[in-house]
């Protein structure tokens, strides 16, 4: 009957660790590409209506980046931006200069109006790669997420548990008010 139990056990932690670091890393990747592609879609559809140029430089870069982002969406990952941040030299990638001033280079010929499409969709450009990284991570969903969603539900259940408490704890916590400011 042990070995039952510990065998079950296994089969359990066994299918946890397929679920988390294989089956759940895919659906993140095809679930973040999916957002990708509806992304890079809505960005045509405001060029097809006339909201922003096709020829603008700036459509061009930010239709540019989020082919990239779907490319190597398997390659996002909480290890490889750290990886990425710390080790490689950016200097291969920035041309000239930096992302953002070419971004904000290309958006001065536009107007203010197709400048803030665009500028929108790279915001939530990057909404989506930072949720991608930080839902995509079993250690930050083990150390972050569970002890938030763990705190936020025992505090409802706390306040709960407590409230046929309220009267005596009021008059305790008036007590020691008392006595904290004599």
């Amino acid at each position: 009957m042990e070995f039952l139990t510990y065998f079950s056990s296994l089969l359990s932690i066994l299918f946890i660790f397929i679920l988390v670091f294989c089956l759940y890393r895919g659906y993140r990747i095809d679930s973040f590409r999916q957002k990708m592609f509806c992304l890079r879609d809505e960005l045509f559809d405001e060029a097809r209506k006339g909201n922003i140029p096709f020829d603008s430089d700036a459509y061009g870069m930010l239709r540019s980046t989020i082919n990239g982002t779907i490319r190597f969406a398997h390659k996002l990952s909480l290890w490889q931006m750290i990886t990425f941040v710390v080790l490689v030299k950016t200097d291969k990638f920035q041309e000239d200069k930096p992302f953002t001033e070419r971004f904000e280079a290309n958006l001065k010929n536009l107007s203010d109006d197709q400048a803030k499409v665009v500028r929108d969709r790279h915001m939530y450009l990057n909404f989506l790669m930072v949720e991608h990284i930080v839902l995509s991570s079993p250690l930050i969903l083990l150390t972050v997420f569970l002890p938030i969603t763990f705190f936020l539900v025992a505090k409802s259940r706390l306040t709960r548990a407590l409230a046929p408490f309220k009267s005596p704890l009021d008059k305790l916590d008036s007590a020691v008010l008392a006595i904290g400011r004599a």
